[in-house]
């Protein structure tokens, strides 16, 4: 198990933008997947789309990559998922802001 101390040297190296993607811990590699910019543009059109919508259930399923998904190991999977409904929360609040803005 990691210590708090390496998680947050970890956390503080990711921020100031190191070009380390990899993350070792006890066990094992854990690779974490740079976006692009136009994957992020994509990513915001489909949280865009997935407003239009209505009944949607479950929104995860519809942006979630599930061939890069089912390529992790399971500890990388969970971090994956985490990240993806951070993004898609950031992602549906600038579009909420964005639509009181103009009415």
């Amino acid at each position: 198990m990691r210590s708090l101390k390496t998680l947050a040297l970890q956390a503080k190296e990711r921020l100031k933008g190191s070009k380390g993607i990899n993350t070792y811990t006890d066990n094992a590699i854990v690779e974490f997947k740079k976006i692009e910019k136009d994957e992020d543009i994509a990513f915001m059109e489909k949280v865009e789309r997935l407003q239009d919508l209505e009944d949607v259930q479950n929104p995860i399923s519809y942006l979630i990559d599930y061939n890069y998904y089912n390529s992790l190991e399971e500890h990388s999977k969970e971090k994956y998922f985490l990240d993806l409904l951070d993004k898609y929360r950031f992602y549906k609040q600038k579009l909420e802001e964005q639509k009181n803005k103009i009415v």
